[in-house]
């Protein structure tokens, strides 16, 4: 869903803020009953179920992936584009647990809207001539 979703050319910030808008508007439309439930099987089976924990670090792994090939056909490095496939994905998750705690959309939005301008503000910077001396 993810790969789907941030499928696009150029920029990839401006997709990205739109996905988070997008979980916000779904956690919002079921009462804050969906959202994240990667999250909660995660910390629940930590140190209680090894098939479920390495389950999940593989599917944390997958939304990396899609976040992280997205960033590389945005014209990042590979370094880069791993490190911020891992800052959207914690940044997501933060935000969906806060959200759904406080029963808002706000934190996700707002993750959104700063996830959006630093991919946006580093994407312009991949395209900034380098003057060399």
């Amino acid at each position: 869903r993810i790969s789907r979703e941030l499928n696009g050319p150029g920029d990839i910030g401006p997709l990205v803020r739109s996905y988070v808008h997008t979980i916000a508007d779904r956690m919002e439309a079921s009462g804050f009953r969906v959202g994240g439930p990667l999250t909660g099987i995660a910390l629940e089976t930590v140190n209680a179920s090894e098939y479920l924990n390495a389950a999940c670090r593989q599917a944390y792994d997958q939304v990396q992936r899609a976040f992280q090939d997205r960033c590389l056909a945005a014209g990042f490095e590979e370094w880069q584009a791993a490190r911020f496939s891992l800052m959207i994905t914690a940044a997501i998750e933060g935000a969906t647990i806060l959200s759904r705690t406080a029963h808002a959309g706000e934190p996700l939005r707002a993750v959104g809207d700063m996830l959006g301008e630093m991919l946006s503000t580093a994407h312009r910077g991949l395209l900034r001539p380098s003057h060399a001396g």
